[in-house]
């Protein structure tokens, strides 16, 4: 379904940069006016900045070495989850010593 600009499949292929707010002004205005008038992708969008807040505020696991933190962050990375969703210490580039 096309809203403003954006269909449904461009905005779900841009909603995580949209979520990390990496998307330039011009873009992030044509996501907000998609996601406000698409429920489909309105749902979806609330879903994953639900999920995002959980896993943000998720406590470390107790006895969970850093090593095995900073290779599951790395992973991460490098499968597209930008930097800048990452607290600064969580960074694959930081060092503990």
């Amino acid at each position: 379904m096309m809203h403003d600009g954006f269909d449904c499949d461009e905005a779900m292929r841009r909603l995580w940069d949209f979520l990390d707010g990496e998307l330039d002004p011009a873009r992030d205005a044509e996501m907000r006016a998609h996601l406000a008038a698409c429920g489909h992708c309105s749902g979806h969008a609330d879903f994953e900045r639900l999920f995002l807040a959980a896993v943000r505020a998720a406590p470390a696991i107790p006895g969970a070495d850093s090593t095995l933190r900073h290779r599951v962050v790395a992973s991460l990375v490098a499968a597209g989850m930008p930097n800048g969703a990452l607290p600064e210490h969580e960074h694959p580039r930081h060092t503990d010593s």
